[in-house]
C-alpha cells in the first residue's frame, strides 16, 4: 500500500499536542530548553518516524504468519518481534473495546468479545481511562498504538530531564539522565505493554512531588494529584506498588527540616495522595474486587509464578538455560550491565534466564554504568540531592535479583503484597534503570563541578571493560558457541568503543559543557542502536489483514454469534479487533472458573493459550460456539456445515449452538452459571 498524505496525522498528532504540553510547562512549571527539547524529538523520529509520519504499525502484524487463516500473509523484511505477540493479541483487543465504549459514550464495563464474557472495567490491562491511552483515542488501533508509545518516550524524556534539573543538574547532565531511562531497556522493550505506563509516568509523579512538598503552590498541588491519579491508572499493579515506594524514598529527602514546614508539607503530600486515591476509586476498586477471582491470581496462590508466558527462546529448542554453566546470580546480573551476554531473544536466540525483555530492561547505557560507580565511589559530602537514594534503590534492586528461588518463593508468599514478586523481581529493573539513569545525570554534574582523577577513571574504565568481556566471552551459548557469536562480540566491541569515548571525554575535557552534550549524544546512540530493533518496520495498513474465511463470517454472522478456532486457527482475542466473539480467552486476568470449565475442550487445560482440540465436543455448542474455524486439512462431521474451505483455512457453521440466553436443564447442572 502506498504512502498517502493522511499518514502523518498522527505524528502531527503527537508533536501538535507535545508543543501544547511544552507551552503548559514553561508557562505554569519549569521550561524545557530548545537543545533538550530537539534532541527528545529527534530521538523519537529516529525511533517511531516510520509509524509516526509514514503510515506504518507498531503493532507486530508480521507475527500472525504461517497460522491459519493467515498462512498467505507476505513476510516482512525485517520479521516482527517474537515477544510482543501480546500486544496484538491482548492489548491491542482490549484498547479497541475500550475504545468502542468511550465513543459511543459507554462506560467500558464487561468486554462481551471475550470468552462468555468478562470484565473490561477491572482488567487493568485495559487501561480504560489512563491519559496516554486516552491522548490516543481519536486514533484507530493500528495508528494509536505508535502514537501511545510515542507519548510515552516524551513524557519519561522530558520530566526525567525537569526532575534531574531540579536536582541541582545542568541541561547537559539533566539531558543524559533522561536519555538514558527514556531510550533505556525498560521502556523501550516494553514499550507497548502496560506496565510502560508506570515507567513513562513514574518521573512525572517524582517531579510533581518534589515541587508540592518545596513549594507548595496550588499549581503544584494539582499537578501532583494529577500525575498521582495518572499513575495509580497506570494498569500494572505489580510496578504500581513497587513505584509508590520508590516514590516514599525519594519524598522522605524532599520534606522541609523544620517541624511546621515539615507538616504542612507532608498534610499537603497526603490531602493530593487522598484526591487521586478518591478520583480513580472506581477504576481500581473493581479491579481489586475481581482479583481474587482471576488466573493470575490463582497461579500466584498456587506459588507457580508468572514464569509461562514468555518462555525462554531456547526451552523450544529442547534446551534448559538452566542446564547453561552461568549461575543463577550471573543470569539476573549480567543483562544488567551486558544485555546481549546471553543472546538476544529478537534474534531467536537467547539462553539467559527468561528472555530479553524481563532480564536486559535494567540496562540504561555503558556510559551510565560509568558515571554511576563514579557516584558510587564519590564523597558522601559532595553528593547531590537524591543520589545516596538512588544508589540505595539499585542495590535494593540488585539484592532482590540475587535472592535464590526459595527466598523468592518466601516473597511472593507475603499476604496482599505478594504478587509483586511474581515475576522473580525482576520488574523492579525499572528502577534499577531509573536510578542508574538517575546518576547518570548527577554523576556527570559531580564530574563537571569536581573532576575526578584520571587515575580514578582509568580504573573504573578499566574495571568496567574487564566486566563486559567476561560477560560476552564466558557466557556462549552452551551448546554452540557460535550461535550469535557475531552479534554478542559486536556488541561488546560497541560497548567497549562507548566506554572508551566516554571516558576520554572525561578525562581531558571535563569542564566543558560541551562535554556533557557529548556523553549524552553518545547515551542515544547506544541505547538507540541496541533498542530501535526490538520494534520492526511492519506493513503499511488501513486495516487488519481479512483472509477469506474471516471476511465471509464477518459478512454472515448474527450479533452474538460466538466462534471459536481448533489448534493454533485464529489466536485467542484477535477475534475482538474484527468485531467477532471468542470462546477462548488468552489473559491472565481472565476468570479462572470459566477456564477451568472449558478444559474438556482442550488441548493444553492450565496453559496460557487455550488451543481447542475437541471441536466436536458438545461443551462448545452449549456455550454457544455457532462457527468453528480449522486449518485447510482437517474435516469434520455432516453434521457441520461447511460454509468456506481454501488455503487459508474452512469456515465451519454448528446447528446446534445454544443461544445466549437459554432455560438450564435441570440435566445440565455443570452448565455455566454466567448465563442461563
Amino acid at each position: 500500500m502506498s504512502w498517502n498524505p493522511w499518514d502523518v496525522l498522527p505524528g502531527i498528532y503527537v508533536v501538535l499536542f507535545a508543543l501544547l504540553a511544552g507551552w503548559g510547562l514553561k508557562r505554569w512549571f519549569d521550561p524545557i530548553p530548545v537543545p533538550a527539547a530537539g534532541s527528545f524529538f529527534a530521538v523519537l523520529l529516529v525511533l517511531l518516524g516510520p509509524q509516526l509520519f509514514g503510515g506504518l504499525t507498531l503493532l507486530p502484524v508480521d507475527n500472525l504468519r504461517g497460522t491459519a487463516p493467515f498462512t498467505r500473509l507476505a513476510a516482512t523484511d525485517p520479521h516482527g518481534n517474537a515477544l510482543q505477540g501480546d500486544l496484538l493479541l491482548l492489548v491491542a483487543p482490549l484498547t479497541k473495546e475500550v475504545r468502542g465504549d468511550l465513543l459511543a459514550g459507554r462506560w467500558p464495563l464487561w468486554n462481551d468479545l471475550a470468552g462468555i464474557g468478562m470484565p473490561l472495567l477491572a482488567d487493568p490491562q485495559a487501561q480504560p481511562f489512563q491519559p496516554l491511552t486516552l491522548l490516543a483515542l481519536p486514533l484507530e488501533p493500528l495508528a494509536s498504538a505508535a502514537v501511545t508509545a510515542a507519548f510515552r518516550i516524551l513524557l519519561a524524556l522530558t520530566f526525567t530531564f525537569l526532575f534531574l534539573r531540579r536536582r541541582g543538574c545542568g541541561n547537559g547532565p539533566a539531558l543524559a539522565g533522561a536519555l538514558s531511562f527514556g531510550l533505556g531497556g525498560f521502556l523501550l522493550l516494553w514499550l507497548g505493554w502496560p506496565l510502560a505506563n508506570t515507567a513513562a509516568l513514574f518521573p512525572l509523579v517524582l517531579y510533581s512531588q518534589e515541587r508540592a512538598l518545596k513549594r507548595g503552590a496550588l499549581r503544584d498541588e494539582v499537578l501532583l494529584t494529577g500525575s498521582m491519579a495518572a499513575f495509580l491508572l497506570a494498569g500494572h499493579p505489580e510496578t504500581l506498588v513497587m513505584g509508590l515506594a520508590a516514590t516514599l524514598l525519594f519524598g522522605a529527602g524532599d520534606l522541609p527540616a523544620t517541624g511546621p514546614q515539615r507538616r504542612a508539607a507532608l498534610g499537603r503530600w497526603l490531602i493530593a495522595v487522598a484526591l487521586a486515591t478518591g478520583l480513580t476509586a472506581p477504576v481500581w476498586l473493581p479491579t481489586v474486587a475481581y482479583l481474587p477471582e482471576t488466573r493470575r491470581f490463582q497461579m500466584v496462590s498456587a506459588d507457580q509464578g508468572l514464569e509461562t508466558t514468555h518462555r525462554p527462546v531456547e526451552a523450544g529448542r529442547g534446551f534448559s538455560p538452566s542446564a547453561g554453566t552461568a549461575s543463577s546470580l550471573a543470569k539476573s546480573w549480567v543483562p544488567v550491565v551486558a544485555p546481549n551476554a546471553f543472546g538476544n531473544s529478537r534474534y531467536a536466540h537467547y539462553w539467559g534466564r527468561q528472555n530479553t525483555n524481563e532480564d536486559a530492561s535494567g540496562f540504561a547505557g555503558t556510559a551510565a554504568l560509568l558515571l554511576a560507580a563514579l557516584a558510587l565511589v564519590r564523597r558522601r559530602r559532595d553528593r547531590l540531592a537524591g543520589e545516596t537514594t538512588a544508589l540505595a534503590i539499585a542495590a535494593g534492586v540488585l539484592a532482590l535479583l540475587a535472592l535464590p528461588e526459595d527466598g523468592q518463593a518466601a516473597l511472593r508468599d507475603v499476604p496482599v503484597l505478594g504478587g509483586v514478586f511474581a515475576h522473580g523481581g525482576r520488574r523492579s529493573l525499572l528502577f534499577l534503570g531509573f536510578g542508574l539513569a538517575f546518576l547518570t545525570g548527577t554523576g556527570l554534574e559531580g564530574a563537571f563541578r569536581s573532576p575526578p582523577s584520571r587515575r580514578r577513571l582509568a580504573a573504573l574504565a578499566l574495571l568496567i571493560g574487564g566486566l563486559l568481556a567476561w560477560a560476552y566471552f564466558a557466557h556462549p551459548h552452551p551448546l554452540d558457541p557460535e550461535i550469535l557469536s557475531v552479534l554478542r562480540i559486536g556488541w561488546l566491541h560497541w560497548q567497549l568503543r562507548f566506554l572508551l569515548a566516554t571516558t576520554l571525554l572525561l578525562a581531558f575535557a571535563p569542564r566543558w559543557r560541551a562535554t556533557t552534550y557529548g556523553v549524552a549524544c553518545l547515551l542515544a546512540a547506544e541505547l538507540c542502536l541496541l533498542h530501535a530493533p526490538a520494534h520492526p518496520k511492519m506493513p503499511r495498513l488501513r486495516e487488519l489483514p481479512a483472509p477469506p474465511p474471516l471476511d465471509r463470517l464477518a459478512a454472515i454472522a448474527n450479533p452474538g454469534d460466538r466462534l471459536v478456532g481448533t489448534e493454533d486457527v485464529l489466536p485467542p482475542n484477535l477475534a475482538t479487533l474484527y468485531g467477532l466473539s471468542d470462546l477462548r480467552i488468552y489473559n491472565p486476568m481472565a476468570p479462572a472458573a470459566y477456564l477451568r470449565y472449558l478444559a474438556p475442550a482442550l488441548g493444553n487445560p492450565g496453559a496460557d493459550v487455550p488451543v481447542i482440540a475437541r471441536p466436536q465436543s458438545p461443551l462448545l455448542a452449549r456455550l454457544g460456539s455457532r462457527w468453528l474455524l480449522t486449518p485447510s486439512e482437517i474435516s469434520l462431521p455432516p453434521a457441520f456445515e461447511l460454509v468456506e474451505a481454501g488455503p487459508d483455512g474452512a469456515l465451519y457453521r454448528r446447528a446446534d449452538a445454544s443461544p445466549r440466553l437459554y432455560r438450564l436443564d435441570s440435566r445440565e447442572d455443570d452448565s455455566p452459571r454466567t448465563e442461563r
